[in-house]
């Protein structure tokens, strides 16, 4: 087979694996099982974690971010299993020159980029989904812990400062985006070693580097999860989003 295309095959395998393994519905199979509605009929009218918190508690909603995320983490994993131990890799460099997957890195990436676009639109669930936060979470959870603290810290300030769970979800994925740019340009052009910030459990540092593709697809997941918001940005300028009352 053609180098190129049988790059091209593994990238979109992997990326449609991962829209499957996202697209499982855990917000609506949980609220079934245990209280017997649909979280898509109230409230926000969507299945992640924030409006299942919303409408029947924070266990339920804790639960369903935490499974949620791990759509995304799941696929990362399985994908770099099928690729260094099935085979797969060795076969990027059977034209010398010609691959463009290098140590198939960027079909791992689509993993959880796939996973994203399973969340938000699940073909197992009438494409009615959640809104990318929990997904982006696990993202940076398993690949970038100084992401996922600078995110943290950037998503408490704002709901402190502002009540809005909608506004933080939306600039702690801004600047995750930011970030995975900063450490790919200040690898690449002060050729200072930034592998410290990743993480994997013994997996992801075998190829997580701070890439171009790893900031991409960073931004990519961004660009879903505030274009999931789009409702909430309209709510936010008219002045009428709903603010946490937990917090003061």
């Amino acid at each position: 087979m053609d180098i190129i295309l049988y790059n091209i095959i593994v990238c979109l395998a992997s990326l449609i694996f991962g829209y499957f393994f996202g697209s499982i519905p855990v917000g609506v199979i949980l609220c079934r099982l245990f209280r017997g509605e649909d979280p898509r009929e109230n409230g926000s009218k969507n299945s992640g974690g924030t409006n299942v918190g919303r409408l029947y508690g924070m266990k339920l909603g804790a639960a369903t971010i935490i499974l949620d995320a791990f759509k995304t983490i799941l696929p990362m994993i399985l994908v770099w299993v099928l690729i260094n131990f099935c085979g797969i890799k060795e076969l990027f460099y059977k034209q010398p020159g010609g691959y463009l997957v290098h140590d198939g890195g960027i079909a791992i990436m689509l993993a959880p980029l796939g996973a994203t676009l399973g969340h938000c639109w699940p073909i197992f669930s009438d494409f009615r989904g959640g809104k990318a936060v929990a997904s982006y979470a696990g993202f940076a959870l398993f690949t970038c812990w100084a992401s996922l603290i600078l995110g943290f810290l950037t998503f408490g300030i704002t709901l402190k400062k502002t009540k809005y769970v909608s506004l933080s979800s939306m600039v702690g994925s801004a600047v995750l985006a930011v970030l995975s740019w900063v450490i790919f340009l200040v690898q690449k052009y002060a050729l200072i070693s930034m592998s410290f910030c990743f993480v994997g459990f013994g997996l992801i540092e075998l190829w997580a580097n701070a890439s171009l593709e790893y900031a991409i697809i960073s931004t990519l997941m961004s660009g879903i999860l505030i274009f999931r918001h789009r409702s909430n940005i309209r709510k936010l300028a008219a002045g009428n989003e709903n603010k946490i009352k937990w917090m003061k």
